[in-house]
């Protein structure tokens, strides 16, 4: 046993970027009204110094897409950063020719007929429960 992997705690990683964030969308409706981009998480208690400048929050449709699609202006590596300690390197902090070859081995999970299958099996179970939660008090704020 490894006494330092036995004591690690993801919660802790980036100052509790981790944590469980009561009021998520409230909290994010109120970032984004204030911020289309901003520096840090609008869920840390500071301000994400451990992220460094090249860390940001994008909350505006727009902005996102100029992020995605300009990799040469935008690097995804500040994942390793953040998810590589908990779950090694994933497909969200590749770019270029590594991005697109891991992207090519998950692509057939994506398949239409595949998709149809999580649409009833898992989606749609999923949305009931969820409107279930909130039908009761008969009104909701949807996000898109």
């Amino acid at each position: 046993m490894n006494p330092a992997i036995d004591e690690f705690d993801p919660a802790e990683l980036q100052g509790g970027l981790l944590m469980q964030v009561e009021n998520v969308h409230e909290r994010l409706r109120e970032a984004r009204s204030q911020h289309r981009v901003m520096v840090g998480s609008p869920f840390a208690e500071t301000s994400s110094q451990t992220l460094g400048s090249a860390g940001v929050t994008v909350l505006g449709y727009e902005e996102c897409q100029t992020v995605l699609t300009h990799p040469e202006m935008f690097s995804s590596s500040i994942y390793s950063q953040i998810m590589g300690p908990v779950m090694g390197r994933t497909l969200l902090e590749r770019e270029g020719a590594n991005h697109r070859a891991s992207r090519a081995l998950v692509s057939p999970s994506f398949r239409a007929a595949l998709l149809d299958r999580w649409r009833s099996e898992l989606v749609e179970v999923v949305v009931h429960e969820l409107i279930d939660g909130f039908a009761p008090g008969g009104r909701a704020e949807l996000a898109r």
